[in-house]
């Protein structure tokens, strides 16, 4: 599961009182996750999704090409959850993994795959809990994303020879004058699907790996 508490001197004022109590709050109950749900920032797909499409050997999809019926809505996973259960679970599962290149994290499908069959295996568990069904954080179909089609790879320092020409593009990066993967990359999410990413990685990514109520799968090795 998620993180837990714990402090080997108690606070002394009433700031790191209310802190502490505001981590906790936030890190130990379903409220947050539910809050963190309720608006498009972010979506979470369905376990039998994925495992539908690593039976097919298919490739998961950024976010904006999957049908809406390939995610799980917030009220279905607080029927899920129901009344709670001993240990607080959460029927969340948040995947950890790395990119395999940079337009696209899985153009194998073998993360996927990989992915699926751990959910297979564990599904009789979670449902033990009432769970029938997952929730599943991927950031590759959680949060908006660039389209991978129009990743130039010609526009990454990788591609420029070392010294002072790729000197020259990192600075026109940082300076914004150059963007990698080309602009045309850049500019391929909405205005208000770029700003919905930036909410999503700043206000709710802690919650998908660090709240005691959700399970995270590790991948560890690259396909």
């Amino acid at each position: 599961m998620g993180c837990c508490f714990s402090t080997t001197t108690p606070p002394n004022t009433a700031t790191e009182q209310n802190v502490l109590a505001t981590a906790r709050e936030r890190y130990t109950t379903p409220h947050a996750i539910w809050e963190a749900l309720a608006t498009d920032t972010v979506k979470l797909l369905r376990a039998s999704t994925l495992v539908e499409l690593a039976k097919e050997g298919g490739v998961l999809c950024r976010r904006q090409e999957l049908p809406p019926e390939a995610f799980i809505g917030v009220e279905e996973l607080k029927s899920l959850y129901g009344d709670g259960n001993r240990d607080g679970v959460l029927p969340v599962l948040s995947v950890s993994f790395c990119w395999d290149t940079p337009p696209h994290p899985d153009p194998s499908g073998k993360q996927v795959a990989t992915v699926a069959a751990a959910l297979e295996r564990e599904m009789p568990e979670y449902a033990k809990m009432g769970f029938t069904e997952m929730g599943i954080f991927w950031d590759w179909a959680a949060l908006y994303q660039k389209d991978p089609a129009l990743f130039d790879s010609t526009k990454t320092p990788e591609a420029k020879p070392e010294g002072p020409e790729r000197d020259a593009f990192l600075e026109d990066l940082k300076e914004k004058r150059a963007f990698y993967g080309g602009e045309a990359y850049e500019q391929s999410r909405t205005p208000d699907q770029k700003e919905a990413f930036g909410r999503a990685l700043h206000n709710t990514m802690d919650l998908w790996y660090a709240h005691q109520g959700t399970t995270v799968y590790l991948l560890t090795q690259l396909p």
